[in-house]
């Protein structure tokens, strides 16, 4: 949930640098994605948004109380 918690805020305060640098900064990054490729997915949709876009958060849930259901837009 901390990560979640992170990344929901860095999204809304549209902070790029530290969503890049994400598994140095957040909390339990490497706990949530030890590997990348869950996240990149993500950025790809930050780099093709743009360079004035504006991210926010369309929902978030956690499906058996661990695994974070999470979407999020850039426009």
């Amino acid at each position: 949930m901390r990560f979640d918690e992170w990344l929901a805020q860095a999204i809304a305060q549209n902070d790029i640098q530290r969503l890049l640098n994400y598994r140095q900064l957040t909390p339990y990054a490497l706990d949530n994605h030890p590997t990348e490729e869950h996240l990149l997915p993500f950025f790809v949709a930050l780099g093709a948004s743009g360079e004035n876009a504006r991210g926010k958060q369309l929902h978030s849930s956690y499906t058996y109380g661990v695994f974070s259901i999470a979407a999020d837009a850039f426009d």
